[in-house]
């Protein structure tokens, strides 16, 4: 298997540009998505936001990293490659919410709402990692 180096400096930013994106996503979709997943403000209100943040930060490390992973194998080093390399990572992640959706009964609204954010932070996030390689 190919060796990637990768920079953990800019997995870390881009982990938290992961976040960035998810709560600007979530809170200007944040009504549709709350009617797509059924819930109501109230519901809301009985969140561990403090854990959910927390895991949260842990999952963007880790998709983080495997996208630097990728783009590394790709060898991306511009912007727009790298954003080809999220492309296509989220193609294999889009698929597998859409079972997920289809067994669990979602509405494909939410699907959209969920895979949208996805797209679109995997398409920022691996163009950043292209463009910072490893040093």
């Amino acid at each position: 298997m190919p060796q990637v180096d990768i920079n953990w400096l800019w997995v870390l930013i881009g982990a938290i540009t992961a976040m960035v994106i998810g709560a600007a996503w979530y809170a200007i979709f944040a009504e549709p998505w709350m009617k797509a997943a059924g819930l109501a403000k109230k519901d809301m209100k009985n969140v561990s936001t403090g854990m959910n943040y927390l895991w949260a930060f842990i999952f963007a490390l880790i998709s983080t990293w495997t996208l630097a992973w990728f783009v590394g194998l790709a060898s991306a080093t511009t912007f727009g490659n790298g954003a080809i390399v999220g492309f296509w990572v989220w193609i294999v992640v889009a698929a597998a919410m859409a079972g997920n959706t289809l067994w669990e009964q979602r509405s494909w609204s939410l699907w959209l709402l969920n895979a949208g954010n996805t797209l679109f932070t995997f398409l920022v996030v691996a163009g950043l990692l292209a463009m910072y390689p490893a040093m």
